[in-house]
């Protein structure tokens, strides 16, 4: 299933590289895959971090929605060790998850699926296509989850600003 989200533009950017906001974190991991391919495997790397997403509702017609995004590359990285990952992640956070099959347009075909808080996707998870993989120069498997933390009430901005401001 694609998923499309409008991109939001910046009206005076810094640089020609920074003229839309993010609205994943997962090419950012692959872009720092790729420039980090001197280095030895395996990677395993993580981020949160916030997206931008259009909110008609919002004063500035666009709201932050915190993100969490992991992948791990090496000659063996496969969905099934993404998904334990992702398991043990959210049994030690406490968090009420279900998983279900799902093709994501970047996953190899058969080998993702999605992520479930309270009825609602919140995120994805697989191996990346191998031409996807190819368009950033990658010649490792990738496996990697993104998740919107806010799409589960213990990590809302609204509901917990513990978590939001632990970080600093």
């Amino acid at each position: 299933t694609k998923h499309k989200a409008e991109a939001i533009r910046v009206e005076n950017p810094v640089s020609e590289k920074y003229t839309i906001l993010r609205w994943r974190i997962k090419p950012g991991l692959l872009e720092a895959l790729a420039n980090n391919k001197h280095v030895p495997y395996p990677q395993n790397i993580f981020e949160i971090g916030d997206s931008v997403w259009k909110d008609e509702k919002a004063e500035t017609g666009a709201k932050s929605v915190r993100r969490l995004a992991a992948v791990v590359c090496h000659s063996k990285a496969n969905f099934a060790e993404m998904k334990s990952i992702l398991e043990s992640l959210l049994a030690q956070l406490g968090i009420t998850y279900k998983i279900k099959k799902h093709q994501f347009e970047e996953m190899t075909e058969g080998r993702s699926g999605a992520i479930i808080f309270n009825g609602e996707i919140a995120g994805g998870f697989g191996e990346i296509s191998p031409k996807v993989l190819g368009n950033w120069q990658l010649e490792m498997p990738v496996a990697v989850f993104e998740i919107n933390l806010e799409k589960n009430p213990c990590f809302s901005s609204d509901t917990n600003s513990s978590f939001n401001s632990s970080a600093g």
